[in-house]
């Protein structure tokens, strides 16, 4: 979705959403920028990737799709998983192009701090996965996420990659100013 007129800002949506999250928010910002919301890649009307995908995949992508609008500078606001690519993205040295300022809204790529109880969950998982996978299944129904039953094979590889990527490294490289 492409509307308005002015400063461009790109919108990326998050994890299991489409470019549809933001129609309200662009109905307001268009007054004075020009809005730009794709659909990432499994999402909405975007197809799959074709392999498993990992966030920095993702900002390679939105790094050409933004290049070939021929900007200069940039605003970005991102929620959740796309606030993640564009921590990923604007940690990067080199850009063909300037991000001036973003807007992470509730924005992914923080590692939690993992409780005992968490852990040994998750051990247990994986040991039930070894010795008696059809365990495992009940125990991942029970206990997995929405977004990981959802998923196909290949976008649960995207998004077990992503969510086991601690982003916080790379937030003393971000130079423009975050909202």
């Amino acid at each position: 979705t492409d509307q308005g007129s002015g400063d461009i800002i790109f919108l990326l949506h998050g994890w299991g959403s489409s470019k549809e999250l933001f129609a309200p928010v662009m109905s307001l910002l268009n007054e004075g920028y020009r809005t730009i919301a794709p659909d990432l890649p499994g999402f909405g009307q975007s197809p799959e990737p074709d392999a498993v995908w990992d966030v920095g995949n993702y900002a390679d992508l939105i790094s050409e799709f933004i290049e070939s609008f021929g900007v200069k500078k940039v605003i970005l606001l991102g929620h959740s998983f796309g606030g993640r690519i564009i921590i990923k993205l604007g940690s990067r040295e080199i850009l063909p192009f300037k991000i001036e300022r973003a807007v992470l809204v509730d924005s992914a790529g923080i590692m939690p701090r993992r409780t005992a109880a968490y852990k040994i969950k998750v051990g247990a998982y994986k040991a039930a996965k070894k010795i008696f996978p059809a365990l495992a299944a009940s125990m991942r129904k029970r206990s997995g996420s929405a977004d990981y039953a959802a998923a196909s094979p290949v976008m649960r590889g995207c998004l077990v990659k992503a969510v086991n990527e601690d982003l916080k490294p790379l937030l003393p490289a971000l130079s423009f100013e975050v909202l």
